[in-house]
């Protein structure tokens, strides 16, 4: 069989692995992830769903993988428009089960709780991504919500002319003002002219 026909069988070590109980394996870095897109129309409803998968830089076996800042930029750009509609990135946010694994063999009624896993990105920045059991690689994700930018339709106001009708006003009257010198006569409270 030539190479284009040959059957990928990468997914039977990965099986072996996991029904193999008796050998507890250390946390190992991941060399992609899955990424889950959802879109948010302007009613809140999740209208879309899209998983992706994206290759990570591993660092070391210790210290795990990043996910670039500007790979999330990359993300971030090719799918803010869907379906003819505009959309921005409203939220990022990581889940990545990172527990030890003497927490979880040695205690067979272990809870895992969400909170030390899951943490929502600041933007921009690189996303660290720790070791963890390879049977987590494909629980591991991040997450990008998409909400929907709503039009705002402009208000059409009447053009208004900056040039009075000179037929809708009054004449205007002049008030004559004269200044004297003396003040003016107080008769009974109420103040009189000089003439």
């Amino acid at each position: 069989m030539d190479s284009d026909t040959e059957l990928n069988m990468s997914w039977e070590d990965e099986f072996i692995r996991s029904t193999d109980c008796e050998i507890t394996y250390s946390p190992e870095p991941m060399d992609k992830i899955r990424i889950q897109l959802l879109y948010v129309n302007t009613e809140n409803q999740i209208h879309h769903s899209e998983i992706q998968s994206h290759p990570l830089t591993i660092i070391s076996d210790l210290s795990g993988s990043e996910f670039s800042d500007s790979a999330i930029m990359r993300i971030i750009m090719s799918n803010r428009n869907f379906q003819n509609k505009r959309y921005k990135c409203e939220s990022i946010s990581q889940y990545c089960l990172s527990i030890e694994p003497t927490n979880l063999f040695d205690n067979p009624h272990v809870c895992i709780d969400h909170k030390p896993y899951f943490k929502t990105i600041d933007l921009p920045r690189t996303i660290h991504i720790p070791p963890s059991l390879f049977i987590f690689h494909s629980i591991n994700s991040i997450w990008f919500l998409f909400r929907e930018l709503e039009l705002i339709k402009p208000t059409i106001q009447p053009i208004v002319s900056i040039i009075k009708n000179q037929s809708n006003t009054q004449p205007k009257k002049t008030k004559r003002v004269r200044i004297s010198s003396e003040p003016p006569i107080t008769i009974f409270g109420k103040t009189r002219k000089r003439f």
